[in-house]
């Protein structure tokens, strides 16, 4: 599994790998991506997880407004 920390570097394919000692901190603002290896496959759907080719997923952020927390009558 593969991820770009933006589309910048996905489009110029700057590919990152994940390894368990680093902490890695995706920016919602640079739409990162993830690229599973030919021999993966998501186990589960997630609802972050943006298909956008086979086996590319743009990894999407909710957006959280004020007014969900505010009381509304």
């Amino acid at each position: 599994m593969f991820y770009y920390s933006s589309i910048a570097d996905y489009l110029d394919n700057k590919i990152h790998s994940f390894k368990s000692e680093s902490i890695i901190t995706l920016k919602s603002k640079n739409r990162p991506f993830l690229k599973l290896a030919d021999d993966e496959d998501l186990q589960h759907q997630y609802h972050f997880l943006m298909e956008r080719d086979n086996g590319l997923y743009e990894i999407g952020f909710p957006l959280i407004q004020v007014a969900d927390f505010a009381d509304t009558p």
